[in-house]
């Protein structure tokens, strides 16, 4: 699917705390799409690296960091920390383009990159269901099953607090039957995709 760019310039909201930290724009910075499905690869990776390298810099910064969907989501990640820090919210752009990379990662048989990739979109985007699919998928094909039915069931929970997920719902429960599959739990398995039909 195509990753594009949705960065934008501030928040509005009351609260002080929502607004948009300061941003180094590089000034040849563009809109593109990146999309795998042609198998372009390489050219895909051209496309993400200046988004990763500027992630990656936010990462770096002594600050805690968080990206959401929502003013509900941001509310809940600030009262759970519970540290009275400032969170800066950081826009979906680079928990996306992690998971992309990720994606790509995967397809090339780079496990170790993937991982890395899946863990910085997870720490960004906590209430995001997405990267921890990928990364169920992952563990399930590098032979660890029963973590990835933990980091699916920790995906599902997430997929089940959003209205009109009914797609991505689906997908949670396959790769969980996957999961089932490989740790012998045939039962399990059989009702998990049947629930995947619903």
């Amino acid at each position: 699917a195509p990753l594009f760019f949705r960065i934008v310039d501030a928040i509005a909201a009351d609260d002080p705390r929502l607004a948009a930290p300061p941003r180094r724009w590089p000034l040849n910075l563009t809109r593109v799409e990146v999309c795998t499905a042609s198998g372009d690869l390489p050219r895909a990776l051209d496309l993400l690296r200046p988004v990763i390298a500027f992630c990656d810099a936010l990462l770096a910064e002594d600050r805690k960091l968080v990206s959401v969907a929502n003013e509900a989501e941001y509310t809940a990640f600030v009262s759970a920390s519970a540290s009275g820090e400032p969170v800066d919210w950081v826009d979906m752009a680079c928990p996306e383009a992690y998971d992309a990379h990720a994606f790509i990662d995967i397809e090339r048989k780079d496990a170790d990159a993937a991982f890395i990739a899946l863990h910085k979109a997870i720490r960004l985007a906590p209430y995001w269901a997405d990267p921890l699919a990928e990364l169920g998928h992952l563990l399930n094909v590098t032979g660890k099953p029963a973590e990835g039915l933990a980091r699916y069931r920790a995906a599902l929970a997430l997929v089940e607090r959003q209205p009109g997920s009914g797609a991505r719902h689906a997908l949670v429960l396959r790769g969980m039957g996957y999961s089932q599959i490989e740790l012998g739990d045939l039962d399990g398995a059989e009702q998990t995709y049947r629930k995947s039909l619903e």
